[in-house]
């Protein structure tokens, strides 16, 4: 009996010493959250934390997402670096992403793939220059009510799949013909009346800006598939010279009933956008 008592003994200080190792040597705090070291997948508030301090401590995440930093915590970038896996990167900020802002310390995020920008009410962006310096990019996201320029546009890796333009922008003019490779290309602009889209690999296409006069997809868009858009006055031949296109999302007064007919005539299905 006390041989049996002895091996339970010995199994729960085998039990108590692993967890104690877990605790002090796996796990660490960071804001008000008790996290484990080398996680992968990181979520965190501004108001869960006081400093960026503690994100430090965390070397092994590929997917971070940091949601609604007020200034004084999101001056420090740093930490970024000691990331050497990050692939994902999602940032909320209470600051503009300009030339001194986090975005000169993401830039170097080596390996970094995807990446969402949101700045609050009033804040800009001042271009795209240090998109250029991110070879590994495939999706880019940015919201912001102001982007300067689009300066960088052109020199962005050919490797990006998905860009995504929204906010209340003084651009009226967008020329997308140098992402070559682009896939899926999503733009909500304000103030927008005339893009041009010459993207020969573009599957899907979203255009939603109610001030634009003009809207011309080239015919060497020959493998895009969808398009949404919620304004009039379409050139409907243009869209019939598309030959890959198959569905169209559209405002119920985008289009004609001979327009309508036309178009599904050519197979193309078009449904009305609430």
């Amino acid at each position: 009996m006390s041989k049996l008592n002895n091996k339970k003994n010995i199994c729960i200080l085998i039990i108590t010493f692993i967890i104690f190792i877990s605790l002090t040597f796996g796990f660490c705090k960071v804001g008000n959250k008790i996290v484990f070291k080398y996680t992968n997948n990181f979520k965190i508030n501004g108001d869960e934390i006081k400093n960026t301090n503690d994100l430090y401590k965390l070397k092994n995440v590929r997917k971070l997402s940091l949601h609604d930093f007020e200034t004084e915590k999101c001056r420090d970038f740093e930490y970024l670096l000691q990331m050497k896996y990050l692939e994902e990167l999602a940032v909320t900020v209470d600051e503009d992403f300009t030339a001194s802002s986090p975005l000169s310390v993401i830039s170097k995020c080596e390996n970094l793939k995807k990446i969402y920008c949101d700045g609050y009410n009033q804040h800009k962006i001042d271009n795209l220059l240090h998109f250029s310096d991110m070879n590994q990019l495939e999706s880019i996201w940015l919201n912001f009510d102001y982007i300067e320029s689009l300066d960088g546009l052109q020199l962005i890796t050919s490797n990006l799949k998905d860009f995504h333009l929204l906010g209340k922008h003084s651009l009226s003019n967008l020329n997308f013909d140098s992402l070559e490779n682009l896939e899926e290309l999503y733009i909500s602009v304000d103030l927008l009346q005339k893009i041009v889209v010459d993207i020969p690999h573009l599957k899907r296409l979203v255009v939603l800006s109610e001030s634009i006069d003009e809207l011309i997809i080239s015919s060497n868009c020959m493998e895009l598939e969808t398009l949404n858009i919620n304004f009039t006055d379409i050139d409907v031949d243009m869209l019939l010279n598309l030959k890959s296109l198959k569905k169209i999302y559209a405002s119920k007064d985008s289009f004609t009933e001979d327009d309508l007919s036309r178009l599904q005539n050519k197979g193309i299905i078009v449904e009305y956008n609430e």
